[in-house]
């Protein structure tokens, strides 16, 4: 008889410890071998075959050797030192004297796969682990759940508990169940994604196409015997980092280098999962060939086509498409129609079921190529054989070639503006409203002239019956109306009178731009001298069409002259430009209070923090002074010594230790207006800080403002208009109070979970990149805590 203890006391070390018992009773068919493991892993372990009995182990959590036992988890402390330089799987076979490992069978499969059959094609969720650093940020799970369900997939959450599933709000919750019922489902699903942990290794020794997020633990190492895990690992430095001394406290709630898995590089990785599993199972119904092989190209990329009815049109489209000098990674059509085939091989079909329309038709495109650059065409363009390889090669992240009918997008500019605005149904107007957008935000863009392509221009509703055409006319209007609503103004007037500018564009002054103002008293379209050419301040973009605006709007037109002149010689925008100087005549807007969250722990440096705040607070401006804990006599005596308009808060419960996450967290929905900022105890505003935060907000009411904040050595960020992790922090984000907001996750770089989260719950918003720099931050980390 052999006994074997696991002692480690997870699911995921009982089950990956069964495939090396499982070889070893294939090496000794004849022996007796009985496995003990813990009793919450007991139920799974029973699921399978591979041994002859099964026990509770002695102890959890040891490598210590029990007498007359092999102990599978020796040499556990050794490994963490080593960064699993033997993968975990041999480890345990040679602890126990097997010859390797062998995935066993499941014991009644078909009763099992029964049990789940409700949640057919469904991706599980695996969002929690035992050990909170090896867990993804929520908000990368709330994202998630969000892109995967704007792809039309279905979603469940995996979890032992009923509490943290709440924030779920579009996926079926499979909380507490038993073992039997999650190997039921994980058989079903169409894959398991989690990070490090049971369910994790639930899903690889079933054979289920399974994702694992890696940060702290190098998941190669462990999950890597499985046969059909993916491992998607954090590429910091200090990747496998587990057990390691010194031990990094920012990490201790949570590794930053799982963190930097994006929500996006996951939905790729499940998407491509779903297409090749849909694709073996034979399934025509989603997609006439959902497998693609990459032909040899020099650099990878996608093209994404809607169409909808006009497959004539498609076919020419395609042909351009597969002629060009450069060659895609993947073409991908959203069939809108429902009726298209095609003998291409390389060709991706996507039949949604209905009319996405042309932005929601675009974002699912994203959705499914990301992180891939994304070329983006109508179905009616005949692509030049250079177009691909000159849209690439442009550095800017948005570039035109035949306005909105032939670009390119990168996937972060999805990630800093957001998502096309779907209530522009059919189409028209979406993309002059992102172009606003995107404007904003301070996201380059470029244009590169049609490079040997044609458009043909609204064949669609060409093709479309007079009814048809009247319907269509009828929901034009309506997007227009909601175009003004938004954005207070209108792209397109049927008349207008040529003017034009006092002089070029580029050498225009302020003084020059609102004298310019006082010719403007008509419809008018602005023109640029000597290039034959318009510009257009709501669209945004250089045509060779008429491209109109409305006078009495003062800030249109001066949009468009300091749009014009940020262009360079080849029509690109340059984000070097900060106009914030208010028109001639205009009332300067109200702004609002301004209200700062300070959070502290008591260290000494917060008397340097509330200084940097005498002079800049208005009277109706507010500081919350929140102690994480109760309040210490030198965090009173430093607010009343600062003579500061404010309140001191206390948390009872504290401390938290969490940078002040969770004071940010219960604080926010408290305060119902005015604009609110955030500040460590440890970090200071500049002077004038606080003016240059009002004067943003004159300008432009409503927006999501991301300063800049230098470092002591002189590093400043924001480096690039990405709303990206190390990219942003918490004292450069300024926000209105009363919105939707994301969450400060309780991991260091939280702070980038809530801006990211805010600015996504928020499409409706302007994402607005500031040059100015409003922060200081200490790194010298001489804060002792009085």
């Amino acid at each position: 008889m052999i006994r074997i203890e696991q002692g480690g006391g997870g699911i995921g070390d009982a089950l990956l410890g069964l495939i090396a018992v499982a070889r070893l009773k294939a090496d000794q068919p004849t022996a007796a071998v009985f496995y003990h493991v813990s009793s919450l892993a007991k139920p799974f372990v029973a699921l399978f075959e591979g041994y002859d009995g099964i026990g509770v182990h002695l102890r959890n959590h040891t490598e210590e050797p029990v007498l007359g036992r092999r102990q599978i988890n020796l040499g556990y402390a050794a490994e963490t030192r080593t960064r699993l330089a033997v993968p975990r799987w041999e480890r345990y076979a040679k602890n126990i004297g097997a010859t390797g490992t062998f995935i066993p069978a499941l014991r009644e499969p078909e009763r099992v796969r029964k049990l789940g059959r409700d949640l057919a094609g469904a991706v599980l969720m695996s969002p929690f682990s035992t050990d909170k650093s090896r867990e993804w940020s929520l908000q990368h799970w709330l994202t998630l759940e969000g892109l995967l369900r704007d792809a039309g997939i279905r979603t469940a959450i995996v979890h032992s508990d009923v509490q943290g599933t709440e924030r779920f709000r579009y996926s079926e919750k499979l909380v507490a169940q038993p073992a039997e019922r999650l190997a039921g489902a994980m058989l079903n699903s169409a894959c398991v994604i989690g990070a490090d942990s049971g369910m994790a290794h639930l899903g690889g020794i079933l054979g289920v196409p399974t994702v694992v997020l890696g940060g702290s633990t190098s998941v190669e190492r462990i999950f890597g015997r499985y046969p059909r895990v993916t491992c998607l690992q954090g590429k910091l430095s200090c990747s496998g980092c587990h057990g390691q001394e010194p031990f990094d406290e920012r990490c201790k709630n949570s590794c930053a280098n799982i963190q930097s898995v994006t929500p996006e590089l996951a939905l790729a990785e499940v998407t491509r999962i779903i297409r090749g599993g849909e694709a073996a199972a034979g399934s025509s119904k989603d997609a006439t060939k959902l497998t693609f092989s990459p032909v040899s190209v020099t650099r990878p990329f996608a093209v994404g086509i809607p169409t909808l009815n006009r497959y004539d049109l498609l076919d020419q489209c395609l042909a351009a498409v597969f002629a060009a000098t450069l060659r895609p990674t993947r073409v991908v059509v959203i069939d809108n129609g429902g009726m298209f085939s095609t003998n291409l091989p390389d060709v991706e079909v996507i039949r949604p079921g209905k009319n996405l329309g042309v932005a929601a038709s675009w974002n699912l495109l994203h959705r499914l190529t990301a992180p891939l650059p994304l070329i983006l065409l109508n179905d009616d363009v005949i692509a030049g054989p250079t177009l691909f390889e000159t849209l690439l090669n442009d550095p800017c992240p948005v570039t035109l070639a035949l306005g909105w009918a032939a670009f390119k997008q990168l996937s972060q500019v999805w990630v800093t503006v957001g998502d096309y605005d779907e209530a522009f149904y059919p189409a028209y107007y979406e993309d002059a409203d992102y172009y606003r957008r995107i404007v904003i935000a301070g996201v380059r863009w470029g244009s590169i002239g049609a490079c040997g392509s044609s458009h043909g221009g609204s064949e669609t509703k060409r093709a479309l019956p007079p009814d048809g055409q009247a319907k269509l006319d009828r929901q034009v209007d309506a997007n227009r109306t909601y175009y003004e609503q938004k954005w207070a103004g209108r792209p397109l007037l049927p008349r207008c009178e040529q003017i034009r500018l006092l002089k070029p564009f580029r050498e225009f002054t302020p003084e020059d731009e609102a004298r310019q103002l006082e010719h403007v008293n008509n419809d008018v379209w602005l023109y640029e001298p000597g290039k034959n050419r318009y510009i257009c301040s709501i669209l945004g973009t250089l045509h060779e069409e008429l491209a109109f605006i409305r006078p009495d709007l003062a800030r249109l037109v001066l949009e468009a002259v300091w749009m014009a002149r940020r262009m360079n010689d080849h029509g690109r925008a340059q984000a070097d430009l900060d106009w914030t100087a208010p028109l001639a005549g205009e009332a300067k807007a109200a702004v609002s209070k301004l209200t700062i969250i300070l959070p502290t722990i008591g260290r000494v440096s917060l008397a340097r923090s509330l200084k940097s705040l005498q002079g800049q607070l208005s009277p109706s401006d507010e500081l919350l002074l929140v102690s994480d804990g109760p309040a210490n006599e030198w965090i009173k005596a430093s607010l009343a010594d600062a003579g500061l308009p404010g309140r001191l808060i206390e948390m009872p419960d504290g401390p938290n230790g969490d940078w002040g996450h969770t004071i940010r967290n219960r604080l926010l929905p408290t305060i119902p207006t005015g604009y609110v900022m955030h500040l460590d105890d440890d970090d200071e505003y500049v002077p004038g800080g606080l003016d240059k935060v009002r004067r943003a907000i004159a300008a432009l009411p409503n927006g999501l403002f991301l300063f800049r904040m230098e470092f002591d050595e002189g590093h400043v960020l924001w480096q690039t208009p990405e709303v990206r992790f190390g990219n942003i922090g918490t004292p450069m984000f300024v926000h209105p109070a009363g919105i939707p907001f994301g969450i400060w996750e309780n991991h260091y770089g939280g702070d980038h979970n809530f801006i990211a989260g805010t600015i996504r719950l928020n499409p409706d918003l302007p994402v607005v990149w500031r040059e100015e720099v409003i922060c200081r931050i200490h790194t010298d980390r001489k804060t002792t805590q009085m």
